[in-house]
């Protein structure tokens, strides 16, 4: 073999992800600030982009630590990474903390709450939205097979809506923690 080149063609922004889970039944979520750029006030788990040298779960557990000021005790694993239409890689891993001396970083975060796991079975809605490719103007079609009647694949993108309380969590929060379920359906473990 003369090379191995690793990552995306596609230029790609990695992120990491941390599924709290607190006392074995609740999963920590976060409503993020109404002050951030992007998604503020937003209800989403801990995160964020993964820096130079630095692995996926380096940046989760930084990231955690910089939002809500703690460790994970545990780290039961990771989920598949989730690429989106938008051109990012969520890195999701699943983490046990305590719930105590939790300290915000209320630039980033406004506050907290937990939410049973179980809830996260059966989505409240779910839609598959539709993804196309639209050229822009100026595109050269007189270049390709059949021009503007080219037959441009389409993709599907699933989005999920839970609802606990007054709280709406819904997007890529929503499937990372529909995922988490389904990988935590079978119980967790207890000897951590």
């Amino acid at each position: 073999m003369y090379f191995n080149d690793i990552g995306f063609l596609t230029p790609y922004t990695e992120y990491s992800v941390v599924i709290p889970i607190v006392e074995n039944k609740y999963f920590l979520f976060e409503i993020r600030s109404k002050f951030l750029k992007n998604q503020p006030s937003e209800v989403s788990f801990p995160g964020g982009k993964i820096e130079d040298n630095e692995s996926p779960l380096d940046a989760g557990i930084r990231e955690l630590y910089e939002e809500i000021g703690i460790k994970p005790k545990v780290i039961l694993g990771k989920l598949k990474y989730l690429v989106t239409p938008f051109n990012i890689v969520i890195h999701p891993f699943i983490v046990k903390i305590e719930f105590n001396n939790i300290l915000l970083n209320t630039n980033e975060v406004e506050s907290i709450f937990k939410v049973p796991i179980d809830i996260f079975e059966k989505p409240l809605y779910k839609f598959e939205a539709e993804i196309k490719i639209i050229p822009p103007d100026n595109f050269p079609y007189h270049l390709i097979p059949n021009g503007k009647n080219y037959k441009w694949r389409k993709g599907k993108y699933e989005i999920m809506f839970f609802k606990y309380n007054d709280r709406i969590i819904w997007g890529l929060t929503a499937r990372l923690a529909f995922e988490a379920y389904k990988k935590l359906k079978g119980g967790i473990r207890n000897d951590h």
